[in-house]
């Protein structure tokens, strides 16, 4: 999914694709891990990536990003 670099704020429609960066807030436990509060779906984290400045080059296994600046 192509994210766009706008949208009109009465359009939700794009935020509920499942390919569309989510991350998810965690309010008790994940994991039996309080501290894991935040779980982002791999678009999330691509994006997040890209946004830091990261070119995602590889994604050799399921959370595993080789980059490069």
């Amino acid at each position: 999914m192509d994210v766009e670099p706008d949208y009109d704020f009465n359009d939700a429609v794009p935020f509920d694709e499942p390919a569309y960066p989510k991350m998810h807030f965690i309010e008790h436990r994940y994991s039996h891990d309080e501290t894991n509060w935040w779980v982002p779906n791999r678009a999330c984290v691509e994006a997040m990536l890209r946004s830091a400045g990261f070119r995602v080059e590889a994604h050799p296994e399921e959370e595993v990003y080789l980059c490069r600046i």
